[in-house]
């Protein structure tokens, strides 16, 4: 993590970076890429377990991080241009399983979340996070909830996850402050999964007397169709949209455009992909 959120520092503090205009604009449906099929696997995956409990009984516990998983296997916001905000990501998607999941209190003091028959909410509730590869531990508060309607099968969330570091580098102190935002809601019924999601990434950081913002929005929309046993989405369009609120400071909307896929089934695994930007 270090020396990804390190290597952008140079190029962040050059200069203000914005973005114009936010629409997303779609060309002709293509077929599938490599990359594009297994991020449909990975989200069909999610779904599957999101669409295998029965809606009066369980939440879609999958939902919440449904849009930044597939921005990752997406390969959106990669780059020396993302630190810090997608290590962030990459954490508060970790974190927000491991505290959304089924095991409600893993990592955290069972005290700060509470439970009842139709949802779950967390306050102040704190998760430490070690890097396997540097060793340098962060620690992520969650607060928001998650809520379900038995009788609809509609599940909603709004979490807010905020991250305070300071980590000691060859070249001085880095500070970073920064929060992800999932909201969204989704309905599940025995043979639909409708919805939409948002999840908004900024991030603050000093480094030398240097200081820089970035932010990024990732929505996700759901109109699908699918076949229960085996799971399988048969029709229907699964729409990815990221918009830079404020780019790295020195990258341009050229480099960093903002990226849309829309996905489109015609049956079981027969799917094309539409590109926006």
């Amino acid at each position: 993590m270090k020396k990804t959120i390190l290597a952008g520092l140079g190029a962040l503090a050059m200069a203000c970076g914005g973005g114009t205009d936010t629409s997303i604009q779609y060309g002709s449906p293509q077929p599938s890429t490599l990359e594009e099929q297994a991020a449909a696997e990975g989200a069909q995956t999610t779904l599957a377990g999101t669409a295998a409990f029965q809606a009066s009984t369980e939440p879609a516990y999958g939902a919440p991080g449904l849009a930044d998983q597939l921005a990752a296997n997406l390969g959106a916001s990669s780059g020396v241009a993302a630190a810090p905000a997608e290590p962030l990501r990459t954490l508060a998607s970790r974190t927000l399983v491991r505290s959304s999941g089924t095991a409600l209190t893993v990592g955290m003091d069972p005290a700060c979340v509470v439970q009842d028959a139709t949802s779950v909410s967390w306050t102040g509730c704190t998760i430490s996070d070690t890097d396997p590869i540097t060793g340098d531990t962060v620690t992520v508060v969650v607060d928001g909830s998650l809520t379900w309607d038995p009788a609809t099968g509609v599940t909603s969330w709004d979490v807010i996850e905020t991250l305070d570091m300071t980590m000691t580098t060859d070249g001085g102190v880095l500070t970073m402050h920064a929060a992800v935002h999932p909201t969204g809601s989704i309905t599940v019924t025995d043979s639909t999964i409708v919805g939409h999601a948002r999840s908004g990434t900024s991030a603050t950081a000093s480094f030398q007397g240097r200081t820089f913002s970035e932010g990024v929005v990732t929505t996700l929309d759901l109109d699908l169709g699918y076949a229960a046993d085996p799971f399988c989405i048969t029709s229907g369009t699964l729409e990815l949209e990221q918009i830079w609120t404020r780019r790295p400071a020195g990258y341009t909307e050229a480099q960093l455009p903002n990226q849309g896929w829309r996905f489109e089934w015609a049956g079981c695994g027969l799917f094309t992909v539409a590109h926006g930007s």
